[in-house]
């Protein structure tokens, strides 16, 4: 399926109604103790170095303090998800892998030549956008880059603004949300048949990552127990889901076809790390793995400090939820995101 609705996004454009998001710098990655940061010589340098940098920089066992995603493209791609008006259209935020380049930069069989691995990446229940903004999360650029820097194109999905839903986070406890898991995890086996008839992509090294809500959304796209999973056009190789809402995967019974990788702190109190814990030791099919970060609390690897959110009622504590960054955390699974997604 060729992209469509594709248009080039640069950070120095006007955000003007009708025109692509323009992206900007992703967060700063944590830094590994006795590592300076690359200064503004350093990085033009690794820039004219390019994909040379990121291959001779870690064999001499020195780390890239930050790296910067590809430029953005925006592309249309269908959900799996039939509503009463027809299947949904999502939008998508395509960061091609550097050795790769964008659509277009080259002929069909050149770019089928070299093709790369790919994730399709899914937002939490705030959205894909900063508050009041037409711009990417930090989260997303951030995790582009770094998918981007191991070589792997990075597919931002949008799964909110094409409903026309801003958030799902302040629901009421125990309300349904406006946009579901069920609907998402359609989203996601939507987004990894999209990659698959790719001719940059490499079809049996497709991944699914996701974060909160999208990490929930992992979990049920990878759940070979439900029949949309099961018949799916094209499965992914490899799944991450960081801080999930495991209760109700657990609740339904779980069997992954595949290799899943959960990453959630222990003093979780919106999604809490038990349920997971619990889900793994009973999970059928491949296990899961499971990486526990002590101390930490919901969306540890955010660029915002800890706070309590009192608009968050459905989570342990009626009165409100822990959000924000545990630097310690953010580093490990940082590092255990790369080994994991290194054996695809």
């Amino acid at each position: 399926m060729k992209t469509t609705g594709a248009e080039r996004a640069d950070a120095s454009a006007p955000i003007v109604r009708g025109t692509p998001l323009p992206v900007v710098a992703p967060a700063r990655m944590a830094r590994p103790p006795g590592v300076r940061p690359v200064r503004r010589a350093g990085r033009a340098l690794l820039a004219r170095l390019g994909s040379a940098a990121s291959r001779v920089l870690p064999a001499l066992g020195l780390t890239v303090a930050m790296t910067t995603a590809s430029a953005a493209e925006r592309v249309t791609l269908p959900s799996l998800d039939a509503g009463a008006t027809g299947a949904v259209e999502l939008v998508g935020w395509w960061f091609a892998a550097p050795a790769v380049g964008a659509a277009g930069a080259a002929s069909e069989p050149a770019v089928a030549a070299r093709r790369a691995p790919a994730v399709a990446l899914f937002h939490g229940c705030n959205g894909a956008y900063a508050p009041r903004s037409q711009r990417l999360t930090r989260q997303m650029l951030d995790y582009a880059a770094f998918f981007n820097a191991q070589g792997l194109h990075a597919l931002v999905v949008d799964s909110m603004r094409p409903r026309r839903v801003v958030e799902v986070c302040t629901r009421g406890r125990g309300e349904q949300p406006a946009v579901t898991i069920a609907a998402r995890r359609l989203d996601a086996l939507g987004a990894v048949a999209w990659l698959a008839t790719r001719a940059d992509v490499d079809s049996r090294r497709i991944g699914i990552v996701g974060f909160s809500h999208g990490g929930s959304t992992v979990l049920a796209a990878v759940n070979r127990r439900d029949p949309a999973v099961a018949a799916a056009p094209a499965q992914p190789a490899f799944a991450v889901a960081f801080y999930p809402g495991c209760a109700p995967a657990r609740r339904h019974g779980f069997e992954a076809a595949l290799p899943l990788l959960i990453l959630i702190g222990d003093a979780d109190d919106w999604t809490p790390a038990a349920p997971c814990v619990a889900l793994v030791a009973e999970a059928r099919g491949v296990r899961p793995q499971i990486e526990l970060y002590p101390g930490a609390a919901h969306a540890f690897d955010i660029d915002a400090a800890l706070r309590f959110r009192t608009d968050v009622s459905n989570g342990v504590d009626r009165a409100g939820v822990h959000v924000g960054r545990d630097e310690s955390a953010a580093r490990a699974s940082r590092e255990r995101l790369a080994a994991f997604v290194a054996a695809f």
